[in-house]
């Protein structure tokens, strides 16, 4: 390998991204932003996160040690396989993923995205870009474009694991009931037990749909005591029944219907 080459710096960058991470750790945003920064502006034109060799072998950047074990596991399980597979580490779609993070952490959720785009350019295989996203669109109110987000990540392959698609399903879940939907929430929090046994946000979240239920229930069940509406046909006053002396009228706000004996006792505002 060369000094100067595009293969050294890319080494080199992949260091800086652990230095950034580490920083991260220990709570220095600062600091990783400003490595991370560095980093991003040596990405290479036309670059792609796997390399196809001409020996059959694969040259993919994984994240992490996960990811790697996912991948040669489900290529197993599907029977398929290279004849090898290098793994060198993952500097620039990393390194935007991890901008994106520290953009959140600002609450800077327009520049989030866009450094979420970016990495999401040169990776699109990976699902952690779109998981992002999404929490970035939940921040800003865009629920809608949020659940999409996370529906679209709706099976397991080679880049998507049981924990990526758990995170997913969790994530349905807190949008459901930010819209509301209990029903549809409580599904989607036990669909995600079904790939990620005792999380303890699920189990936590389908605690608060249970309580949410039981309040709502507590307010049904006092809707029928309560006082009832004017009848628009009965006056409000005196309760004359007499419909042809009835006048419908505004008061506080609220249309109701009066005679016209008791016009004359309504407060003029």
């Amino acid at each position: 390998m060369k000094p100067g080459s595009k293969e050294n710096c890319e080494v080199n960058d992949v260091d800086n991204v652990e230095k950034a991470t580490v920083a991260l750790r220990n709570g220095n945003l600062d600091l990783a932003e400003t490595i991370l920064l560095s980093v991003i502006t040596n990405t290479p034109e036309g670059y792609s996160n796997i390399t196809y060799n001409s020996d059959n072998s694969l040259t993919i950047r994984f994240w992490d040690q996960q990811s790697f074990v996912h991948y040669i596991g489900w290529m197993k399980k599907e029977g398929k396989k290279h004849s090898s597979i290098k793994w060198p580490g993952n500097a620039y779609p990393l390194a935007y993923y991890l901008l994106a993070s520290i953009s959140v952490d600002k609450k800077d959720y327009d520049g989030a995205i866009v450094y979420i785009n970016n990495g999401l350019s040169l990776e699109p295989t990976n699902p952690k870009f779109l998981l992002e996203k999404a929490v970035a669109l939940l921040y800003i109110g865009e629920k809608q474009k949020a659940l999409s987000l996370y529906e679209s990540i709706d099976k397991i392959d080679p880049f998507v694991s049981a924990i990526d698609m758990a995170v997913a399903t969790r994530g349905r879940g807190s949008v459901l009931i930010e819209m509301g939907q209990l029903d549809k929430a409580e599904e989607q929090y036990k669909k995600s037990l079904e790939l990620e046994p005792n999380n303890e946000i699920a189990l936590h979240e389908l605690e608060c749909i249970k309580s949410l239920r039981e309040e709502t229930g507590t307010l049904k069940l006092q809707s029928p005591s309560m006082d009832p509406p004017p009848s628009p046909f009965v006056c409000a006053w005196c309760g004359n029944k007499e419909a042809e002396l009835l006048t419908v009228v505004n008061v506080d706000d609220s249309h109701i219907s009066v005679c016209q004996n008791c016009m004359a006792e309504i407060p003029e505002k």
